[in-house]
């Protein structure tokens, strides 16, 4: 473990429960680089988080494949990626997340699209996930332009707000796969007429 980490782990051992709502962070994701995995992994509030992954840094790479680029956090753990944010970048109206992506020789399997992804970006209308995503971040869609999106067969968990503020979106098909939906999911989505929902076993407030 860095000099660093160390010193950031014995802070927050201490603080962890007046900084962190227990409840809020067991459906978040807590991103580490390998040198800390195994104490974060074991340490006194931090193990509770929803998930912890390994990435290999703390910046996202950025990765093109099948005429669409997004950045993407790595993890060499489970040999996974997950949609990164790009605040600054101009995405076409329309676009389609590849199920897989190679980096450096390595093929990892895209399986979720993490906090903040494609927030804000209303030049988005529409978006085609792959089956493999599970899981969808906090705020990953909020404040977008989307007028339509198709989920993942295999998604499982719909995080705090993730649609909230997508003005134009008016429909959505769940799939059975999906068991969470969490607080503000789709908070604000004014022009949704239209919600299926196949398999949800918990929901959230909003």
């Amino acid at each position: 473990l860095l000099k660093k980490e160390k010193i950031f782990l014995k802070i927050f051992s201490e603080i962890f429960n007046y900084c962190f709502d227990k409840r809020s962070i067991q459906s978040a994701t807590l991103y580490v680089t390998e040198s800390a995995y195994e104490d974060f992994k074991n340490a006194s509030g931090w193990k509770d988080f929803g998930s912890i992954k390994l990435i290999e840094s703390l910046t996202p790479v950025s990765i093109a494949q099948d005429n669409n680029r997004f950045l993407y956090y790595l993890d060499k753990l489970t040999m996974t990626a997950e949609v990164a944010p790009a605040s600054w970048r101009q995405y076409p109206e329309s676009i389609t997340i590849p199920s897989t992506v190679t980096h450096e020789g390595l093929t990892y399997t895209v399986t979720g699209i993490s906090p903040d992804a494609f927030a804000n970006h209303e030049e988005l209308n529409n978006i085609t996930m792959p089956n493999t995503i599970t899981t969808i971040g906090m705020n990953a869609f909020a404040g977008s332009g989307i007028e339509s999106i198709t989920l993942s067969e295999s998604l499982e968990a719909i995080s705090n707000s993730a649609f909230a503020n997508c003005y134009y979106l008016t429909s959505i098909v769940l799939p059975e796969s999906v068991k969470t939906i969490e607080s503000s999911a789709f908070k604000n989505c004014d022009a949704l007429q239209s919600v299926e929902m196949l398999g949800v076993i918990k929901i959230g407030r909003d």
